[in-house]
């Protein structure tokens, strides 16, 4: 459109799949990759443990920068579930 610059997209979305997708709907692809093709009798209460370790992966990689405690503050969860999601992907904090 003429007068218009493009700016790109906002802030946190990226380019997937063929279209802009945005952090909220990233993190809630990534939690239901966890459970894709499991058996539909597994508990919901290990469906939850799944999709919650899927989200935490998801933060740290895709901010591994971040400190334990910023991380665990976005997904709601403690600092140490944080540090074991890091040790079980091998990525350290960055040193300060």
């Amino acid at each position: 459109m003429g007068g218009h610059e493009d700016r790109g997209l906002p802030a946190n979305w990226v380019e997937e799949n063929g279209g802009p997708v945005c952090l909220a709907c990233r993190r809630e692809l990534a939690a239901d990759a966890a459970i894709t093709g499991t058996s539909s009798d597994l508990p919901v209460q290990e469906r939850a443990r799944l999709r919650s370790f899927a989200l935490l992966e998801f933060e740290v990689r895709r901010d591994p920068d971040r400190s334990n405690a910023q991380i665990a503050s976005a997904v709601h969860t403690s600092v140490v579930a944080v540090q074991k999601a890091r040790e079980r992907l091998g990525i350290a904090v960055a040193p300060a």
